[in-house]
């Protein structure tokens, strides 16, 4: 009974948390540049059923013998939470981990009743226990519960200077503007001048500053800018956000220049700065965004920092860059897919139908690329399904039914399999295909580690651009090539009526024979995306989340105490 209440608890507390996730997706917090630390107060005893401060009564002796680790002795002095559950002066008992005088008070937190488990006492003064005390009294949120914990700023209390912070980087941004008349600018600017003061932080000053800013700030930003110091530029994101917010439109040129027409900014700069525009153009209405999107095109002229800006060109409807775009792809060589993938990407979300035209254009130069770019942004620029397959067949049959596969050899890197190439340095022998009906085929599979290679069903032979690997199939009239092709295996496949398949090779290693019936292949090409990318992009981070959740829930309801010792 009580593992299965703990089960249900862990599912809630799951539940609850995706919940969150889900709903702060559609949020705009606080301190758009601020990274929260950790799970504030208010989360952990929001997870908890008992919460309450007490002192240290005894401490037992160690003992060897003993199956389990020695517990000390606690009094609740108060209860935050669960007054249902428990009362002031009420004993209990817990695992201590240090050593420390008796009646020393200690904050903890206890789960499953009615038999609690008691979470590992965290030492706390006075000061962290009234501060646990207020909290209850807080609204859930709005400006009076920020206004409340501004006040710990920098606190000398580190863990109610952390806890501050936090509660700012998870709340709307609505609740700080609302907060606006109850901030300490004075304070503000003192703490971002303060050299102790952490890059997190001092990005959540720059964000409140330039809510309740005053004109004559601009000066000291603007000093802060052309400092040239990489001190002075920590949190250089939410200083050009905060410095827009102050300046307005006006201050635009300044950012320009500086830091996406000066040549020698660096890229980490440019990068920030593209980050401060994205605020302004997406969450606030104080600078025009025609003028946003006009800096942002001076990004495309940095060799180094236009990808950066491709993305959100296209988020924004500039489809004046256009022919631009094409003519970097076009110079760019075949090493540049980091430029090549977000220009397809663009074109694929460009409605103009010269960007079709366009993007047909630069798959003759780079298919990898625009493969890659399709897989990401999960869409088909080819709408007129109809006319394709009459285009193909067309060229099919101009070119005696010469096909083009698609065939990932690589992790990240689809590469694309030309049936009418004549440069070849290994042949296979296969009669013209015959797509009519669906036939009994034998496999024959040959791992290949090319990043590309030819096919010709007009000259039989394969080619391979980095080794000489002979292969030689005799087939039936009917023979065809598979397009199903799994990552790093190249698929042949024939209905030998003997079923009796000859391949001849330099490299005998990794020959697998099988026995199929395939579909009917249709002669237009086809795309296929690599399996190993998409657990690398969807399944592998969600694993890991999963994984570090369940360690912190089971740290702190006491878990993993109980089950280390």
């Amino acid at each position: 009974m009580n593992l299965a209440r703990r089960i249900r608890s862990f599912l809630l507390a799951t539940a609850v948390l995706l919940g969150m996730m889900v709903c702060a997706a559609a949020v705009v917090e606080a301190c758009p540049f601020c990274a929260a630390v950790g799970l504030t107060f208010t989360d952990q005893m929001a997870s908890k059923d008992v919460v309450v401060s007490a002192k240290l009564l005894e401490i037992p002796e160690p003992d060897d013998d003993a199956e389990e680790l020695p517990r000390a002795k606690f009094e609740i002095v108060k209860v935050f939470r669960g007054k249902e559950l428990v009362k002031e002066g009420m004993q209990f008992k817990a695992l201590l981990v240090g050593r420390y005088p008796v009646g020393q008070k200690f904050f903890v937190m206890g789960v499953d009743p009615p038999r609690l488990n008691w979470t590992t006492p965290m030492k706390a003064s006075d000061r962290v226990l009234e501060y646990l005390d207020k909290l209850g009294t807080l609204p859930e949120s709005g400006a009076d519960r920020l206004a409340f914990f501004q006040e710990f700023f920098e606190d000398e209390e580190s863990l109610l200077a952390f806890d501050a912070y936090d509660e700012f980087a998870k709340a709307p941004y609505e609740d700080l503007i609302a907060l606006k008349d109850r901030m300490d600018r004075e304070r503000l600017i003192k703490l971002i001048n303060d050299d102790k003061t952490s890059p997190n932080r001092r990005r959540l000053y720059f964000t409140m500053l330039g809510v309740c800013g005053q004109p004559e700030d601009a000066k000291m930003l603007e000093e802060l800018l052309l400092s040239g110091s990489r001190r002075k530029l920590r949190g250089l994101e939410a200083l050009i956000a905060c410095y827009l917010n102050i300046k307005g439109e006006a201050g635009m040129a300044l950012i320009q220049r500086e830091f996406f027409e000066n040549k020698d900014c660096e890229f980490t700069y440019t990068m920030l700065a593209m980050q401060a525009l994205r605020f302004h153009a997406e969450e606030t209405d104080i600078i025009p965004k025609d003028r946003i999107v006009a800096a942002a095109r001076k990004v495309l002229d940095n060799d180094e920092a236009r990808d950066l800006v491709i993305p959100d060109l296209a988020r924004w409807e500039d489809w004046s860059v256009m022919d631009k775009l094409v003519k970097i792809f076009k110079e760019s060589s075949d090493d540049d897919s980091w430029i090549r993938v977000p220009i397809a990407s663009y074109l694929m979300a460009c409605p103009l139908p010269e960007a079709k035209k366009h993007l047909k254009d630069l798959e003759e130069i780079d298919k990898a690329s625009i493969a890659r770019a399709k897989f990401l942004g999960g869409m088909d620029f080819d709408d007129d399904e109809a006319e394709e397959a009459d285009e193909d067949e067309s060229a099919d049959e101009s070119s005696d039914s010469k096909v083009s596969l698609f065939v990932p050899l690589s992790d990240d890197s689809p590469q694309f399999v030309s049936l009418a190439d004549e440069s070849t340095q290994s042949a296979i022998d296969i009669d013209e295909p015959s797509f009519d009906e669906p036939v009994r085929t034998r496999h024959v599979v040959k791992k290949v580690e090319q990043p590309a290679f030819e096919i010709s069903t007009e000259s039989g032979s394969l080619r391979s651009g980095r080794q000489n690997v002979l292969a030689k199939m005799e087939a039936s009239d009917d023979a065809r090539v598979s397009e199903s092709n799994p990552r790093e295996e190249t698929f042949v496949s024939s209905n030998n009526a003997s079923n009796q398949t000859i391949l001849s090779s330099s490299s005998q290693s990794g020959i697998q024979v099988a026995r199929t019936n395939p579909a009917p292949i249709p002669a237009a090409p086809v795309i296929a995306t690599s399996p190993n990318l998409t657990w690398q992009i969807i399944f592998i981070p969600m694993a890991v989340s999963i994984v570090l959740f369940v360690l912190l829930w089971s740290v702190l309801s006491g878990w993993f105490e109980r089950l280390i010792f």
